[in-house]
């Protein structure tokens, strides 16, 4: 009798210890399991940041060209404003020169 007290001890022991590696295996599985999802989300967050990173660059380079064309539009506007004076003048000094004859 005292062996098959001991016998079920001894079984009672192996099941918990099994129940309890069962346990340990399904959150070693989980977090497996998470642990993929992460991966997966970590690889499309750096996608993302690649084409975040490709339409800044594509977005500075057209602010740059941007600026070019406003300085040189800014440009063609003074030498067209100089012009526009210089004429002014000469038209200003023919009229002159015309009333006084």
């Amino acid at each position: 009798a005292r062996w098959k007290e001991r016998l079920k001890k001894a079984h009672d022991a192996v099941t918990e210890t099994k129940r309890s590696f069962d346990d340990l295996r399904e959150r070693y599985d989980k977090q497996a399991e998470r642990i993929a999802e992460l991966e997966t989300e970590n690889a499309n967050l750096r996608d993302d940041l690649a084409q975040a990173e490709t339409n800044r660059t594509k977005l500075v380079k057209e602010n740059v060209k941007l600026q070019q064309a406003a300085v040189a539009h800014d440009f063609e506007m003074q030498r067209v404003n100089k012009v526009d004076s210089e004429k002014l003048v000469q038209d200003e000094q023919i009229h002159v020169l015309t009333s006084n004859v």
